[in-house]
């Protein structure tokens, strides 16, 4: 589930589809993923208005252990060692 909260975009119980589809929205880009590797898990998270995307896949990396991801012009490849 997804809210803003004093500018922030909360995430509390949201599955990564539900994160990725808003950081696309967000960011006008198209993240790919595996979403069978993360089907089960839930995340809580918190975007500051002003990060860019850079940062906020950054966050996504620290938070999923063995994630990275790759970018080139408005599109995100995820990858994930789960």
């Amino acid at each position: 589930m997804a809210s803003w909260e004093s500018g922030y975009l909360v995430f509390q119980k949201a599955t990564f589809t539900e994160i990725a589809q808003s950081l696309e929205r967000r960011y006008d880009v198209e993240i790919n993923y595996d979403s069978g590797a993360l089907r089960n898990d839930s995340f809580f998270i918190r975007f500051h208005p002003d990060e860019t995307l850079s940062e906020a896949l950054d966050m996504l990396v620290m938070l999923i252990p063995g994630s990275q991801y790759s970018g080139i012009l408005d599109i995100a490849d995820l990858t994930f060692d789960v």
